[in-house]
C-alpha cells in the first residue's frame, strides 16, 4: 500500500467502523465498508483501493442533496465562511471570483454583497444543488472542475470550501487552480483539520491532509503557501491554506521534498479514533434500557452516522427530536419537534449530535426529565 499523496510505501490500514457499510457525506449509507490507510511519512490519508474519478462521480449524482434544504445553522455557517473568505482575501478587490464546490450558493450569495463589483462564478457537480442564488452578480454552473472550459488566468481569487478531500486526484485539482487562477491572484482552500474527528468517517471524503502532505501537493501544483493554520472550534475541526503562484521554478523543485519527519503518532490516534467507533454500537447498547422508550436528539451528520456505524441502537430509536425540522435528514425515523414529542420522563434520550455539544445540550434538556444519553465519552471530541 503506497500513499497517493508522497508515493510512501510506510502506510498503516485504519480500522473499519462497520465490517459491511460506510457512509456518503449527504448521510446515504452505501455497502461498502472503509478501508482507509495512514502514511507514516506525509501523514495523509486516503483509500487502501484508491476510487477512480466515475466511483468517485456517482457519489454525486441527483440525489445528492447535503446542504440543499439549508437550516438557520447552514446559513449562519455559510456567512461565517464568507467573513473568513474576506479576511483571506486581504487587500485584495478581486474582479472575477470562482468558487468550486459552491453548493446551493450560500458564501457566493454573501460574498455579492460585500464586492458587488465582482463577477462571481460557483462550479457545483451535485445537480440538485446547483441551484443558484438570486444575487445579479453570481452564476452558478452543475459542472465539474475538471470540465469547465474557462480561458487560464480567468480569475484573481478561487476558493474551495470541504471541497479538495473529495477530490479522486488532488494534484491535477489543484493544478487546474492554478492555471485558472491570474498571475497575482490567491486561492483559498478550507478542509478537514489532520487531527481524528469525523470527517475522517466518510467514503467519499478521499483524503485526509496534513500540512506537509498539502504544502507538498501544492508545490507540485506550482503554488506558494503564504498561509495556513487550523480554523477555531466555532467553525469545526478545519484547516486554511492561502496559495499564490511560485515565483521560481527553482523554489516549486525545493519544496516537493517529504523529509524525514513520521506520523506515526497521529497514526495511532486515527486507529484509537476509528476502533472507538468500531464499539460504538455494543458500547450504547449497555446504557441502554430495554423497556424504556428511546428517542434521539438530533437529525443531522451525527445522527446519519449512528445510523450507519451503530445500526442495533439507531434500530431502537422510535423518533427523532430535533429543534428545527426544515434541513433534517431523511433517515428513516419519524421527527417531531420537542413541544411535539410530549411526556419525556418515561424516555431515555440519545444525543444524536457531535459530541462536543453533548454536555451543553445534556443541561440544556435536563427538563425534560428524559434519561440522557451521552457518549462524548466514547469518541475523542
Amino acid at each position: 500500500m503506497k500513499c497517493s499523496i508522497c508515493g510512501s510505501a510506510a502506510t498503516t490500514a485504519l480500522p473499519a467502523p462497520h465490517p459491511t457499510q460506510s457512509i456518503t457525506s449527504d448521510g446515504s449509507i452505501t455497502p461498502t465498508p472503509l478501508h482507509k490507510m495512514s502514511c507514516n511519512a506525509c501523514g495523509a490519508v486516503s483509500h487502501v483501493q484508491p476510487l477512480d474519478a466515475g466511483s468517485v462521480r456517482a457519489f454525486y449524482a441527483r440525489n445528492y442533496d447535503l446542504g440543499f434544504a439549508s437550516t438557520s445553522f447552514d446559513v449562519l455557517r455559510g456567512k461565517a465562511y464568507a467573513e473568513l473568505i474576506q479576511r483571506f482575501a486581504g487587500d485584495l478587490r478581486p474582479n472575477d471570483v470562482l468558487e468550486v464546490g459552491c453548493g446551493a450558493g450560500i458564501v457566493l450569495d454573501t460574498l455579492s454583497q460585500a464586492w458587488p463589483h465582482a463577477r462571481m462564478t460557483g462550479l457545483e457537480a451535485a445537480q440538485k444543488l446547483a441551484i443558484g442564488p438570486a444575487a445579479p452578480n453570481v452564476a452558478i454552473l452543475n459542472c465539474y472542475l475538471e470540465d469547465y472550459n474557462a480561458q487560464p488566468g480567468s480569475f484573481d481569487f478561487v476558493f474551495a470550501i470541504n471541497v479538495v478531500e473529495h477530490s479522486a486526484a488532488p494534484q491535477p485539482f489543484l493544478a487546474r487552480i492554478a492555471e485558472l487562477l491570474k498571475p497575482n491572484g490567491l486561492a483559498v482552500f478550507v478542509f478537514p483539520s489532520e487531527r481524528p474527528n469525523i470527517e475522517l468517517l466518510f467514503l467519499d471524503h478521499i483524503h485526509t491532509f496534513t500540512r506537509r502532505a498539502f504544502s507538498v501537493l501544492a508545490a507540485r501544483a506550482g503554488f506558494d503557501v503564504t498561509e495556513s493554520g487550523n480554523l477555531d472550534d466555532a467553525i469545526g475541526d478545519f484547516q486554511y491554506f492561502i496559495l499564490a503562484h511560485t515565483n521560481t521554478r527553482l523554489a516549486t523543485q525545493a519544496k516537493c521534498a517529504v523529509g524525514a519527519e513520521n506520523f506515526d503518532a497521529l497514526t495511532h490516534k486515527r486507529i484509537d479514533y476509528l476502533t472507538a467507533w468500531q464499539r460504538l454500537d455494543n458500547a450504547l447498547l449497555w446504557r441502554l434500557t430495554l423497556e424504556t422508550p428511546l428517542f434521539a436528539f438530533g437529525a443531522g451528520e451525527a445522527a446519519a452516522l449512528l445510523r450507519a456505524f451503530a445500526p442495533q441502537t439507531w434500530a431502537r430509536i422510535s423518533r427523532l427530536l430535533v429543534d428545527e425540522p426544515k434541513g433534517a435528514r431523511h433517515l428513516g425515523k419519524q421527527i417531531s419537534t420537542l413541544a411535539e414529542a410530549g411526556e419525556l420522563s418515561v424516555a431515555a434520550l440519545l444525543l444524536a449530535t457531535h459530541p462536543r455539544s453533548h454536555a451543553e445540550l445534556a443541561n440544556r434538556l435536563a427538563n425534560t426529565g428524559a434519561h440522557m444519553i451521552v457518549w462524548s465519552d466514547l469518541i475523542a471530541c
